[in-house]
């Protein structure tokens, strides 16, 4: 391999050492924006499903300011509100959280489990959502029907104050969501393999091109050595004369 890659000139090794270095950058920059890309989708739609799902859920909920249980009317009209939203066709798992880690509403009503790391950043007030695969065991039942899932945790608080008083998870399926990354990946990893290209063909040909320039003047260099070997054995044959 060596010997072989010793017979080619300066333009073909350049070319095909800096085909690999670029074939490998691209690689590597194609997947650090697919993952940017996935996230930021998956941010985007997170944010959206949390501000429409807190929209209709924050009035009924606002008794649990003073109440650790929902009761049978809002409870009903939470169940009417995910019947007939449009979220409400996406999403295959509601719950409703109070305080210490009691389900108020959803599957596995008034039991109290441990308090996850994401629901403890919802009970601190913020929003928290990532495609899970379901590998919970609470989501043994979920995971016999799906392979991930967007899950997301909502804070609730009580109008006009920033206290917590309930948190929302819910799990929505993500096959539009995959659509349009995977969409976007494409997209992005085709402006990135011609941004590559085009680098890597205008490298080559500054190099072709000073190469070309490096073999004209050691052309000129040696008909300049020629003339002047000649001009030296003329004038030994002058001096001889």
């Amino acid at each position: 391999m060596k010997r072989w890659f010793d017979t080619l000139n300066l333009v073909q090794r350049y070319s095909l050492v800096a085909f690999f270095v670029m074939l490998l950058a691209m690689v590597v920059v194609a997947w650090w924006v697919g993952r940017e890309i996935e996230a930021n989708v998956i941010q985007r739609a997170a944010a959206d499903s949390a501000l429409f799902v807190e929209n209709f859920v924050v009035i009924p909920l606002q008794e649990l300011a003073t109440t650790d249980n929902l009761s049978p009317k809002n409870s009903a009209t939470i169940e009417r509100l995910l019947v007939e939203s449009p979220l409400g066709t996406d999403i295959v798992a509601f719950k409703i959280w109070a305080s210490g880690g009691k389900i108020i509403f959803g599957d596995r009503k008034d039991e109290i489990l441990p308090v996850t790391e994401d629901q403890e950043h919802a009970w601190n007030g913020k929003i928290s959502a990532e495609v899970s695969t379901l590998e919970d065991a609470e989501n043994a039942n979920l995971r016999s029907r799906f392979a991930r899932l967007l899950e997301m945790y909502i804070p609730i608080r009580l109008e006009g104050s920033e206290r917590v008083i309930a948190v929302v998870e819910f799990y929505q399926t993500i096959d539009a969501l995959e659509k349009t990354i995977a969409q976007t990946q494409r997209q992005s990893w085709l402006v990135v393999a011609l941004i590559m290209l085009t680098a890597y063909g205008l490298l080559v040909g500054i190099v072709k091109q000073g190469h070309a320039t490096i073999l004209r003047q050691q052309a000129e260099l040696g008909d300049k050595v020629n003339t002047l070997n000649t001009l030296l054995q003329q004038n030994e044959e002058l001096s001889e004369r």
